[in-house]
This record gives C-alpha cells, sequence and structure tokens, in this order.
C-alpha cells in the first residue's frame, strides 16, 4: 500500500490522508514550528508554507465514532455549522469529538491544553485566546503544576477569570529570575534590610564572610590560634 502522506518540506507541507481510522499520535514537523496530524478518510488536503504567521487559530475536531470524518474549525460558528452536516456512515449526526490543536501561535496552543471540550464547541476557547493575557496562562500552567486543583479544563472564560482572580486574591504571582534574586527584590519592597527583624537577620547573616570583610578592610589581624590584634 502506497503512503497516505504527501510530504515536500522545501515548499512547505501538504497532507492528504485517505486512512479510514486514526493515525497514531506521531506527528509531521516542518522546520519544527509546524505540526499537522492526519487522521480521518475525507480530509481535505492542508498546505502549510514555511513562516505562515497563523492568527486565528485552527482546531480539529475529531470523531470518537471512526465511522465518521473529520474536520477543521475556527470559531464556534464554525464548529456548529459543520458538526451537523457530520454524518457517520449510518446516517446519524456526530456528536462525541475530541479537539486537537492544529495550528497557531504558542499562546493558543497553550490555551488549547488548558480547555474543556465544551469551550471548542461553544467557541469559548477562541474568546478566550483574544481575551486572557499569555502571563495569566503561564500563572495558570505553573499552579496546574503544583497540583492546584481549581485548574482544571475550564469551559468558560469566565471560569478563566474567576480562577486568576481568586489566585491573584491569595497572592500568586510569577517572577522571572533566581531565587536569590527574589529574595533581593522581596526585601527591597519591604524598604531594606533595616525593615527586617532581628531574627531573621540573625537567622541568616553570614558572620564568615563578614569576618573576612574585616581583616581585608580595616586594622584587624588574626594572629591565629584564636588571637585577634586590633590596631584600629
Amino acid at each position: 500500500t502506497t503512503s497516505p502522506i504527501s510530504t515536500q518540506l522545501h515548499l512547505g507541507l501538504c497532507i492528504t490522508p485517505y486512512l479510514r481510522h486514526p493515525v497514531s499520535a506521531k506527528r509531521v514537523s516542518v522546520r519544527g514550528n509546524r505540526w499537522a496530524r492526519p487522521c480521518y478518510r475525507h480530509y481535505q488536503p492542508v498546505c502549510i508554507e514555511p513562516g505562515a504567521q497563523m492568527s486565528t487559530p485552527v482546531i480539529a475536531a475529531i470523531p470518537y465514532d471512526t465511522s465518521a470524518a473529520y474536520f477543521t474549525f475556527k470559531s464556534g460558528k464554525d464548529f456548529d455549522a459543520k458538526s451537523k452536516k457530520n454524518l457517520n456512515d449510518w446516517g446519524g449526526v456526530v456528536e462525541e469529538y475530541q479537539f486537537d490543536f492544529i495550528s497557531g501561535d504558542d499562546h493558543a496552543e497553550r490555551l488549547h491544553r488548558l480547555m474543556g471540550e465544551v469551550a471548542f464547541q461553544s467557541g469559548e476557547y477562541f474568546e478566550a485566546v483574544s481575551l486572557i493575557d499569555p502571563d495569566d496562562v503561564e500563572l495558570l500552567e505553573a499552579m496546574k503544576g503544583i497540583g492546584d486543583e481549581r485548574v482544571r479544563e475550564f469551559d468558560t472564560v469566565d471560569e478563566i477569570e474567576d480562577t486568576l482572580q481568586a489566585l491573584r486574591d491569595e497572592g500568586a504571582t510569577i517572577f522571572h529570575g533566581s531565587l536569590q534574586d527574589y529574595a533581593m527584590e522581596l526585601v527591597d519592597g519591604l524598604g531594606g534590610l533595616s525593615e527586617l527583624d532581628p531574627q531573621t537577620l540573625e537567622n541568616h547573616f553570614d558572620w564568615e564572610s563578614y569576618a573576612r570583610d574585616l581583616e581585608h578592610q580595616s586594622g584587624i589581624h588574626d594572629l591565629g590560634g584564636g588571637t585577634i590584634l586590633v590596631t584600629e
């Protein structure tokens, strides 16, 4: 059997699957930043030129019913119109889909991983791409990474905004830098070292480093054997 995929990397990517059932999760990469995933029969060829900019995300609606075709869409209305015409081999309208990310920018792809099935069917996902700030997506990803159960598959923009507000009220934020950078900024925000309580200073003050500085910068001499000469 000949391969169902025709790939021309020097011109871009044109794929034309003819398979009746889903192909595995293996994907074909175009210059490292564009993906195409062949899945079901009746798929219309998609050509992605190298360097093309995707302004609107493209999502694939993949039926769990393997006798039906899958299609791509760019809005809730687009999904609604195409899904009503999508029939299986017995003439029934397909109702259940998996939603795969096909193309779009990094922000759109990251939001795709945070949204539930209802969001794609209703078009709320596309609203979220326009309304939710990339920094807020980063915060949600980070909270999900540490196991915060409030960050799950969102169905609406309102759910996302409510969750973000709750996180902000608790002081959750993203800081870019090292832990030392964060500690320095935290102390600076408090007004400097003078604003720290004595116990905190005692616990974290580097006495050994301070002693070395004293020896190098003033008339203090370590004679050894536990004897210090002070000349100033």
